[in-house]
């Protein structure tokens, strides 16, 4: 490890500084998934400590964010976004490893809260006595599962995951360099599955899960990709009679352009769609333009 001195406490430029001077920060997480469990398994290189006001914050590699709350020790923090099985949610994860000691001792900076522009000179936060006064490690866990949501049709769970631990009474770190985590899974409850949009297979779809999960592999296990098949109508412009002639124009105009597109009016859609009233009439014909045309847009 290494120690750096920057003169900022603006956590922007803190960054900027770690990111120009450190090394990778490590393999690409490997996640596993069996029937009833989900295991990611990730490597972690040392952290450097950079010197700032009021202590230092340890950055690992390239990372571009620190978890930052104000009266808390500012830790380098990734979230790692996960495919699931379909029909299937996560539980809380839990840490397996052992983590190891860092050498030396620090005092490690803690978080403020946003400066705003018109109070420049606004309330400074104070370390956390809970935190600052025991040494006990914070966070207490390395990984948390934060949520999951629906990315066109398939469930993405995102984990939070802070592998450096502090006890910062004492000013000592300790590093979970090799970290499993294992998610039990369970399947989603019917009344939320039933509402749920189901994955298209669109080759643009597994494109752009493959930019921003660790396993776009997983996408697969809800079927093969419809590779003869692709978004024909990228988007779907809803709108009144008095209106229809100027989003023509604007339709043309992307048709021009190489992007098709679909127009059409509220009472086409109340007069043709199915559906109990109004607004079921037009949820109906958006979730048909994105399940039968690709439709990403409205």
């Amino acid at each position: 490890m290494t120690l750096r001195r920057s003169a900022t406490l603006f956590p922007g430029l803190v960054l900027l500084l770690a990111t120009l001077g450190s090394a990778a920060a490590g393999e690409s997480p490997r996640v596993t998934i069996t029937a009833d469990e989900l295991v990611v398994r990730a490597h972690f290189d040392a952290p450097e400590f950079v010197a700032v006001e009021g202590g230092v914050v340890p950055v690992i590699g390239d990372w571009p964010s620190l978890a930052d709350a104000p009266g808390l020790p500012r830790l380098p923090v990734v979230h790692l976004q996960v495919v699931l099985p379909p029909g299937m949610e996560p539980g809380p994860a839990r840490a397996l490893g052992l983590p190891r000691e860092l050498p030396g001792t620090h005092a490690f900076a803690w978080g403020q809260p946003p400066e705003r522009l018109s109070r420049p000179e606004g309330r400074r936060a104070e370390p956390r006595a809970e935190v600052y006064g025991s040494d006990q490690p914070y966070p207490a866990v390395p990984a948390r599962l934060v949520g999951v949501g629906l990315f066109r049709g398939y469930r993405v769970a995102t984990i939070a995951v802070t592998p450096l631990q502090v006890r910062a009474a004492s000013g000592r770190a300790r590093l979970w360099s090799e970290l499993e985590l294992r998610l039990p899974l369970r399947p989603v409850p019917a009344a939320r599955a039933a509402v749920a949009p189901a994955p298209r297979g669109l080759p643009r779809d597994l494109a752009a899960l493959a930019r921003f999960t660790a396993n776009p592999e997983a996408a697969y296990l809800s079927g093969a990709p419809d590779s003869g098949r692709d978004a024909d109508i990228p988007y779907l412009i809803v709108t009144t009679e008095e209106l229809r002639p100027a989003f023509e124009r604007l339709l043309a105009l992307r048709a021009a352009q190489g992007v098709a597109g679909e127009l059409r009016t509220v009472g086409a859609i109340l007069a043709e769609e199915p559906g109990r009233d109004n607004p079921e009439k037009l949820r109906n014909a958006i979730a048909r333009a994105y399940r039968d045309h690709g439709t990403t847009f409205v």
